[in-house]
């Protein structure tokens, strides 16, 4: 998925620059700005799910620790089944 939102993300973002480029009027202006929008939220959610995937034992044990436990000798499975993430 996040190869996906990477490749979205360079598509629009190409597409809006190459609109702006050739831009005559407020209306092309805005659709590139829309176009640069869309870029960036898919970068940031590839961010984002990168940044899950590598650590979703420090972002469960964040979230334990306000309850009190102690997830020290937890496998990787069962933090992942916690997060729903895939096994």
């Amino acid at each position: 998925m996040k190869i996906l939102l990477l490749v979205w993300g360079i598509i629009s973002g190409a597409f809006a620059v190459m609109i702006l480029g050739a831009a005559t009027g407020a209306v092309h202006e805005i659709e590139a700005g829309i176009g640069l929008l869309i870029a960036t939220v898919s970068w940031g959610l590839a961010g984002v799910i990168e940044a899950v995937e590598q650590n979703p034992k420090r972002l469960l044990a964040e979230q334990r620790k306000q309850a009190g436990e102690d997830i020290i000798n937890r496998t990787t499975e069962s933090v992942q089944e916690d997060l729903h993430i895939g096994v």
